[in-house]
């Protein structure tokens, strides 16, 4: 029984959200705006999470570099290992 309500619940999102797009996308050719459907390079999806990778990479970095900066006592305790 719950598992009914739950898929009609999430079919009927789909449904409003279905119409929602198909309306404005009417919307649009009644005004004779274009509609552009775009398809997504994977190349570039793919070159942008690596770039992304990276520098989330180096933020952690200095991040850990700076909080031993912090921490930095004269002796080695409180120091974290900087990743590669």
């Amino acid at each position: 029984m719950n598992d009914t309500i739950i898929i009609c619940t999430i079919f009927g999102v789909f449904l409003l959200l279905s119409f929602v797009i198909g309306a404005r996308v009417g919307q649009k050719i009644v005004k004779g705006e274009e509609v552009k459907v775009e398809v997504p390079n994977p190349i570039k999806a793919i070159e942008r999470h690596l770039e992304t990778a990276r520098v989330e990479k180096e933020a952690d970095k200095l991040s850990v570099m700076m909080e031993n900066i912090d921490n930095y006592d004269g002796t080695d305790l409180g120091q974290k290992e900087i990743p590669k």
